[in-house]
């Protein structure tokens, strides 16, 4: 493989950088219409009336559509219930009632001002544990409890009986908003009966269905398109609410519509990350084996929720530690407050923040160095008894806590170097996400010239998707990389891929990249070996030339083969790989933060980062760095700065813009050392876009305990919860119970 493991600059990275990228709001039509959405003013109301009239009347405004005309359902919006796209019951600040198209941006925001909404207000709930008691108010005619999920494995209290120590201890994590670089936006117009939607889309061939649906119209019917996108992190995933407004008002209209979010309705109305509650009580014996975990936690889904009830809300310690006994419940209420979703590596960074700061605390109570604990205590097996396609969380401990001289430069908590204020502190924590295996399809043509031509169904938000795909065909092709173009982003031409979210897309698109150009291959050597006199399994191809193997110096250029065909061949994969019974695959990893604490202030500084990882092999080093650079950055915003804040009295958003929330900006990012650990999978490279988020805000908080010797049990770890830390005195908890002391 000439290619596969060398630094590859991005296929598109001139035209990302040079603004010649058509991102979904670049894209213009003729007597294109522009839209601006109208969102709720109150946190949990019935809306009595909606009056259009003034609106109307500005100049330029051609359509209006509000929840009154409307009986559209959004079947991606909340799976677990039936949600209409513009609902007459308000259940969060921020809900679209309403949507104006007009000639002009100014005009649709001049109509979207002037419509009036009459609302009957009713009681509002913005805590999980409060709402799912008898007396609140009820969000939904269901209740407010969407779902109580349940894991165990072992016998919790048998595990508890054998410990020589129980600790218990709560930790929280916020509210969180994806706040990717490009605001949601839809362009959508009628051909007749077909749909065309330019959409800010993590999976066209999802977005597509889901509007089909919706729109109950036949799947033929929609094109989907998506070029370009500005990060998504899980909250673009399918079908979203201004790809159906776009299609409706360009249905009323007879034009095409674009419906652009400001930022203000991206914090509103997009999903982010759930809060949590996570109570614990583990079990540990003198010696730092973990014998039992429980687990009770509360998950925040606010008025509607983005995902599938089957996935998981909170996720990490059945997947990171082997202890025999754990029982987990986690309890899903909703609230009058944004609604959520899936964002990178969505129930792992609560779950891993939780976990990992609880194992920290343990260990450094019994006073254990914390990589001896994790090393003792890690997952061997997937749920204890399945074996794992590759496993390398032991060596990305111990090649992380030797990158970093952990040895060196650990120390007892609050007994490290100081400057001045600043407090010095080290802390690691393990984390990793499922590397699934899904169905995915590809088209490999090879030109008469000799050039080739991938068609692939991804849509690139930006991890590298088409350099990736192109080295993957490049080289079972045997072709130099110039030589292969790409077609992607079009439901029309592009055959199915599983869409952008759960980190699928190296894995899964990848082998049935590398299927369809063994089959164009296949198909070359077959005519070559008529023109070599020579079976075809005796021949290859390397450097745009097919030889025989036996002679190398008999050869032919792969154009030559190629121009003799009457077109181009092509080749033709849908591959849908099966992990057999008693098998699991995962990405591990190891984190490990240097940091700085200032006591007088409480800020912290992150002075190194050392992130190694275990994602199989690793197709192009040069974009799987950048995957976990910006992960490891993003896992840095959540552990330090970022938080939506919901006012609890109205349900207002406090900060919807990005002047007040706080993402990391260059000068809070250290140099993030990244290192991989390259497992032989047999199914090939494993996940890589979310594994990089999951350890972060725990390594981080680790470190900060070691350096001031608190614990701050909620993230943000913002100076306030430092310095309120600092302030409590730190002790061995009171439920600690000495067995056998």
């Amino acid at each position: 493989m000439a290619i596969i493991g060398t630094r590859v600059a991005r296929v598109d990275g001139y035209e990302r950088v040079s603004g010649k990228a058509l991102y979904t709001a670049d894209w213009k039509q003729p007597r294109m219409l522009y839209a601006e959405v109208v969102s709720s003013t109150r946190p949990h109301a019935e809306v009595v009336s909606v009056d259009t009239s003034e609106a109307l009347r500005v100049p330029g405004v051609e359509a209006i559509v509000d929840c009154k005309e409307t009986g559209i359902t959004w079947s991606e919006g909340e799976p677990a219930r039936s949600r209409m796209l513009l609902d007459e019951h308000i259940r969060f600040v921020g809900e679209i009632v309403a949507a104006v198209a007009a000639k002009t941006r100014y005009a649709a925001h001049e109509a979207a001002e002037k419509v009036r909404v009459v609302y009957n207000d009713l009681p509002a709930v913005y805590d999980p544990e409060e709402a799912l008691k008898k007396e609140a108010p009820q969000i939904w005619t269901s209740g407010n409890l969407r779902q109580i999920q349940r894991y165990e494995r072992g016998f919790v209290e048998k595990g508890f009986q054998e410990a020589d120590l129980i600790f218990e201890d709560t930790f929280r994590t916020s509210r969180f908003h994806n706040a990717a670089m490009e605001t949601g936006a839809s362009l959508a117009w009628w051909t007749g009966g077909n749909l065309t939607v330019i959409a800010s889309t993590q999976s066209v061939t999802g977005a597509r269905a889901g509007l089909a649906k919706d729109l109950q119209i036949p799947l033929s019917k929609v094109r989907v398109i998506a070029l370009y996108k500005g990060g998504g992190f899980g909250n673009r995933s399918n079908a979203v609410n201004h790809d159906l407004l776009a299609a409706i008002l360009a249905k009323k209209t007879g034009k095409p519509v674009l419906l652009e979010f400001s930022r203000y309705d991206e914090f509103l109305g997009s999903h982010g990350r759930w809060p949590t509650v996570q109570h614990y009580r583990i079990g540990v014996k003198k010696d730092g084996e973990v014998t039992a975990l429980q687990l009770r936690a509360y998950a925040d889904m606010g008025a509607y929720h983005r995902r599938s009830p089957e996935i998981p809300y909170i996720r990490g310690p059945p997947e990171f530690y082997r202890c025999p006994n754990m029982k987990l419940e986690v309890y899903a209420a909703y609230t009058n407050t944004p609604f959520t979703g899936s964002m990178r590596a969505p129930p792992a960074v609560a779950g891993c923040f939780g976990s990992e700061s609880l194992m920290d605390h343990v260990a450094n109570q019994m006073k254990i160095d914390p990589v001896e604990f994790r090393l003792k205590n890690h997952i061997i097996k997937a749920d204890n008894k399945d074996e794992y396609t590759s496993n390398g969380i032991t060596e990305c401990i111990r090649k992380g806590a030797e990158i970093i001289d952990w040895k060196r430069v650990w120390h007892p908590p609050s007994q490290g170097p100081t400057y001045g204020s600043l407090n010095h502190g080290v802390g690691m924590a393990i984390g990793g996400w499922m590397a699934r295996l899904v169905s995915a399809s590809a088209i490999m043509k090879v030109n008469r010239d000799g050039s080739a031509h991938l068609v692939v169904g991804v849509t690139d938000i930006g991890g590298g998707a088409k350099t990736v795909l192109s080295m993957i065909a490049a080289d079972t092709l045997g072709i130099p990389l110039q030589d292969v173009k790409v077609t992607w982003g079009d439901t029309d031409v592009c055959p199915f891929a599983p869409g952008e979210t759960g980190s699928r897309t190296t894995t899964n698109v990848g082998l049935a990249v590398k299927v369809a150009a063994e089959d164009a291959k296949s198909q070359l050597l077959a005519k070559a070996s008529q023109m070599l006199d020579v079976d075809p399994h005796g021949l290859d191809v390397a450097d745009g030339t097919i030889f025989r193997r036996d002679e190398p110096a008999t050869r032919i250029p792969l154009s030559k083969v190629a121009e003799t065909m009457p077109d181009a061949i092509i080749g033709k994969a849908t591959t849908d790989p099966k992990l057999p019974s008693g098998k699991a695959r995962f990405s591990f990893a190891a984190h490990f933060a240097e940091v700085l604490v200032d006591k007088e202030v409480g800020k912290i500084i992150v002075k190194r980062y050392v992130a190694v990882h275990d994602s199989g092999r690793i197709v192009n080093p040069l974009t799987a760095e950048n995957q976990v650079q910006g992960g490891v950055t993003m896992g840095l915003g959540l552990a330090l700065t970022e938080e939506q804040i919901v006012n609890k009295s109205t349900g207002y958003l406090e900060n919807p813009s990005l002047w007040t929330y706080r993402l990391p900006m260059h000068l809070d990012v250290p140099k993030i050392e990244v290192h991989f650990v390259e497992t032989d999978d047999p199914y090939g490279p494993k996940s890589l876009g979310e594994p990089p988020v999951v350890p972060v805000c725990a390594a981080i908080a680790n470190a900060v305990y070691n350096a001031v010797g608190a614990r701050v049990k909620e993230i943000p770890l913002t100076p306030e919860r430092v310095l309120r830390a600092m302030n409590t005195t730190q002790t061995i908890p009171s439920d600690v119970n000495r067995r056998h002391s």
